[in-house]
C-alpha cells in the first residue's frame, strides 16, 4: 500500500505556480518547489514526473481556479462595469511585481511554443473573453453602450488593453499594478459608455 500523501496534489500544484512565478519557468527546480511544500524532489518526481510534466500539470490546474474565481465575482452582483474592471484588474497571487511579470513572459513564451501549454493558455483566454462578452452584452441590453457596439471587438480591445497596461506598468507605472489596471480600464470604459 502506498504511503498516505501529506499534502494534496492540488495544493502542491498551486504552490508550484507561485514558485514558477517567483523564479521563472527556466530556472525553477523541483528542489525549489520541494522547499515550499515540504516534499523531497524525488517525491515530486514520483508524483508528477519531470519538471516539464509538473509545469504542465500546474498549468492545467489554472482553468478550474479561474472558473471558481469567475463564479465568485459573478455572485457579488456588481454592476457590469465594476465587475469588468474588477475582473480585468485582479491579478493572481504571484503576479504583482515587475520580476514576476518578467518571469511570466518566460511562461508566455512556453505557452506559444509548447502544444500542451498553448491549449491551456487558449482555454484560459477563451474563458476570460467569454465573461467579458457577457458583461458587455449586459451593458448593451441595459442601454449603457450604443446599440451598434460590437461586443466581440470590444472584448478583444479590453483584453489587449489589459495586457498592454501590465507591460506599461512594469516599465514605467506608479502605484500598484491593480491600481494601474483599474485606472486604465475605467478610462477606456468611460469613453465607450453611452
Amino acid at each position: 500500500m502506498p504511503p498516505k500523501k501529506t499534502i494534496d496534489d492540488a495544493l502542491v500544484l498551486e504552490k508550484a505556480l507561485l514558485v514558477i512565478s517567483e523564479l521563472g519557468p527556466e530556472t525553477f527546480t523541483l528542489a525549489d518547489i520541494g522547499k515550499v511544500v515540504g516534499l523531497a524532489p524525488a517525491t515530486l518526481m514520483q508524483r508528477f514526473g519531470s519538471k516539464q510534466a509538473l509545469l504542465i500539470k500546474a498549468a492545467k490546474h489554472v482553468p478550474a481556479k479561474l472558473s471558481v474565481d469567475l463564479e465568485k465575482l459573478k455572485a457579488r452582483a456588481l454592476t457590469w462595469d465594476v465587475e469588468l474592471v474588477e475582473l480585468l484588474s485582479q491579478m493572481p497571487e504571484g503576479f504583482g511585481t515587475r520580476q514576476e511579470i518578467a518571469n511570466s513572459l518566460g511562461l508566455l513564451k512556453l505557452d506559444m511554443v509548447d502544444p500542451e501549454l498553448h491549449l491551456i493558455a487558449r482555454q484560459l483566454f477563451e474563458q476570460l473573453k467569454e465573461r467579458i462578452k457577457e458583461l458587455l452584452e449586459q451593458a448593451k441590453s441595459q442601454g449603457k453602450l450604443t446599440p451598434k457596439s460590437d461586443v466581440d471587438a470590444l472584448a478583444w480591445e479590453l483584453d489587449a488593453l489589459r495586457h498592454g497596461l501590465v507591460i506599461q506598468w512594469a516599465l514605467s507605472g506608479d502605484g500598484s499594478l491593480q491600481q494601474w489596471l483599474q485606472k486604465g480600464l475605467q478610462n477606456y470604459l468611460e469613453g465607450k459608455k453611452r
